[in-house]
């Protein structure tokens, strides 16, 4: 049996992190549910950073959803990235 994963990833200045956001048993589910997490948060965040994402850092796929832009000067890049990934469950 397999399960689809959804892990979420960012790098800004101030943090660097990746967490696990869901785990699916249902591929359609986890499509639908992976897009909707993923561009839910591209509209807060451009609510707050306004639409200055790159694109060397824009990505759409199935399967791999990212964004972000350049720092300033010293200032580290934001990036902000989801992925669906298959593993096979026990």
């Amino acid at each position: 049996m397999n399960v689809y994963i959804i892990t979420h990833g960012w790098t800004t200045p101030e943090d660097d992190g990746h967490e696990i956001e869901a785990v699916f048993s249902v591929w359609d589910e986890a499509v639908d549910a992976f897009k909707k997490m993923a561009y839910e948060n591209k509209r807060q965040l451009t609510d707050i950073y306004g639409d200055i994402w790159e694109d060397d850092y824009t990505q759409d796929d199935d399967t791999y959803i990212s964004f972000g832009f350049y720092g300033d000067g010293f200032c580290m890049d934001t990036i902000y990235h989801w992925e669906l990934t298959t593993a096979e469950g026990q």
